[in-house]
């Protein structure tokens, strides 16, 4: 979370160590060019500020881990247990603070909406997995109004590729992660915001792109386009 503008806070209470108006008035600061450079308006606080100041609560998803509008990678080797994780982080967000994972991870006590795109396993898969998760009738009975939604395929796809690379050289545009959001990011899209969910899960990544995953500046410009995707 960002710190409150300084400008937002009480000046009584605590009293700001430099004012936008007074950082106006900084003279321009050198550069190793031998040039001169305004200092821009910026917000910042002291140790002594964050400590004694009244903050806005975050807005968590899942308390200390996810709070909204955050951007979560989880990653690890294949067939340690990702998609079992997720899922039953899943049904605890959209539970609210129910009994799963309960010792590891705390949410609000209002069910939150959830959108998993499961892209890897397929209805089957992950209707037997839930089963085993609610092996009763009267645990099925308690899930009819729970806010959490899967989706398996896309106009009969299971696969997608988010970025479109066809304006650029494909071997450019692929070695320095430019691109444009493709015909399936814009479906995507599309699909979220119609759902318009609180938390959403796409299982797997390697099921959004046909990049490189080794490249950290194409994996910058995909998540970017995530996020994109997802607001």
């Amino acid at each position: 979370m960002n710190p409150p503008s300084l400008s937002s806070q009480d000046p009584s209470a605590n009293p700001p160590s430099a004012t936008s108006e007074q950082r106006e008035k900084h003279p321009p600061v050198p550069t190793d060019k031998g040039k001169t450079q305004p200092v821009p308006d910026y917000d910042h606080a002291t140790l002594h500020e964050l400590l004694t100041r009244q903050m806005p609560p975050n807005d968590w998803i899942i308390e200390g881990l996810i709070a909204s509008g955050d951007q979560v990678v989880l990653a690890g080797p294949p067939k340690i247990g990702k998609s079992i994780l997720v899922t039953q982080l899943a049904l605890k967000v959209a539970l609210g603070n129910g009994y799963f994972l309960q010792e590891c991870f705390k949410t609000t006590t209002e069910p939150k909406k959830v959108l998993v795109f499961s892209l890897e396993m397929n209805e089957p898969m992950v209707g037997e997995r839930l089963r085993a998760l609610f092996p009763t009738e009267a645990k099925v009975r308690e899930t009819t109004e729970v806010p959490l939604n899967f989706i398996f395929r896309m106009e009969a796809q299971s696969a997608v590729d988010v970025v479109d690379f066809e304006p650029f050289s494909e071997s450019k545009a692929k070695k320095a992660g430019k691109g444009v959001l493709s015909a399936d990011g814009l479906k995507v899209q599309a699909i979220i915001r119609n759902e318009a969910p609180d938390l959403i899960i796409f299982d797997t990544l390697i099921r959004l792109h046909a990049l490189d995953e080794n490249n950290n500046v194409a994996m910058s410009q995909l998540l970017k386009f995530l996020r994109e995707i997802c607001t």
